[in-house]
């Protein structure tokens, strides 16, 4: 009898190559797929077999030795199953996956000097961001880790991670150079004897602009572009994810709609509660530590009776309601300003992340303009063409 194939499979067959007398030679099984010679069934069963000799015949005894070999074979095939199906999966395996950053909307500068922001738009992130940062926490909202990019870096627009089996928190965000995702300070300890700590956490990490991404950088205010996005990530997934990003930042424009006196020097708008800080978890602004953000246009000659002039702040930390203030001066210079020609306060003002809120209206009484109910708010959506009026 010739040995047998290996089969396909984790199973391997024992075959019965020869018998010889019992008294003689042993049974010799050959176990093919793993040549592993089984030579000792020799002695033990030899005297076995002799004993019973006198009672069975020696077709019976081939076939209870048959049997023993069949056994052979199942026990062995057995643990080559179990060994196949004791490699489970690790607890840490781990997955890679990319994160591909873009806008939500089409972004475009803001205009000034007019009521639409229709302007050309781009949805390049070189052209509206210098650094984007990718954070990762888990469930309970601990910190993983962190990773940074800036434009000049090669394959900036996009984060490629590999990430352990399990749900994840992922935060990505993007702004103008000095924007930085960093810790937010708790105080330990009682009113004496304290220390502040800097623990990294999802529900007290903040964004914020300083004068460099360093530890000896001090905060700035928050007056350039940022960019926002908070997902859930179940770990595996596709391997590709596209994260559209939204803007965290508002704009006011201010339309003066009366003639611009003789006498008048400098125009300005004062905004109260203005945040310096942006909770990444939540998705608001931090209103613990409110500023004031003030914005001048300092008038020429030739702005002497204009109507319907118009000026505009920078960006900031959208807000949803502030007290804001306009005025204009016969002072030039910013330490000697103050309302000594007309003011006009306006209460609770919402300025909404990626709109631009207008107001217009008179400040000088109506020069030149036919008497209007005063100033009127806008809420244009900055970036489209929808708007959102309100008067008061």
């Amino acid at each position: 009898m010739s040995p047998a194939k290996k089969t396909q499979g984790p199973y391997y067959r024992a075959s019965c190559l020869t018998m010889a007398p019992l008294d003689r030679s042993p049974l010799v099984l050959i176990m093919t797929g793993t040549q592993v010679l089984l030579l000792s069934i020799i002695k033990a069963n030899c005297n076995t077999v002799k004993s019973l000799s006198d009672k069975l015949k020696l077709k019976k005894m081939k076939r209870s030795l048959l049997g023993l070999a069949l056994t052979c074979m199942v026990i062995l095939s057995c643990k080559k199953q179990s060994s196949d199906n004791s490699n489970p999966k690790p607890d840490k395996e781990q997955h890679v996956i990319t994160f591909n950053v873009g806008f939500s909307q089409q972004t475009s500068d803001f205009k000034v000097n007019s009521l639409k922001t229709n302007s050309t738009a781009t949805n390049a992130l070189t052209d509206q961001v210098d650094v984007m940062y990718l954070a990762i926490y888990n469930p309970d909202g601990t910190f993983v880790h962190l990773l940074k990019k800036l434009s000049t870096d090669s394959g900036f627009g996009s984060f490629t991670d590999t990430l352990n089996y399990g749900n994840y928190t992922a935060v990505v965000a993007a702004g103008k150079t000095g924007l930085v995702l960093s810790t937010d300070y708790t105080w330990f300890g009682g009113e004496t004897g304290g220390q502040y700590a800097y623990l990294h956490k999802l529900s007290t990490d903040i964004l914020l602009y300083k004068s460099n991404d360093t530890p000896t950088g001090y905060i700035t205010n928050f007056n350039k572009d940022a960019f926002y996005k908070k997902l859930a990530l179940t770990i595996p997934q596709t391997g590709s994810i596209n994260v559209s990003l939204d803007r965290i930042t508002s704009q006011v424009q201010v339309v003066i709609e009366d003639a611009i006196p003789a006498n008048a020097k400098t125009l300005a708008l004062e905004i109260s509660s203005i945040g310096e800080k942006y909770y990444i978890g939540s998705g608001t602004p931090k209103t613990i530590t409110l500023n004031t953000y003030e914005t001048y246009s300092f008038l020429t000659p030739t702005d002497i009776g204009k109507i319907n002039y118009s000026f505009n702040t920078g960006v900031f930390l959208a807000m949803p309601s502030s007290t804001q203030s306009i005025y204009c001066s016969s002072g030039t210079t910013i330490n000697n300003l103050s309302p000594d020609i007309a003011s006009l306060t306006i209460p609770n003002v919402s300025c909404l992340p990626n709109k631009k809120t207008v107001l217009t209206g008179n400040l000088f009484g109506g020069a030149g303009k036919p008497a209007g109910n005063g100033f009127h708010l806008v809420a244009d959506t900055s970036w489209n063409s929808t708007t959102i009026n309100r008067s008061f």
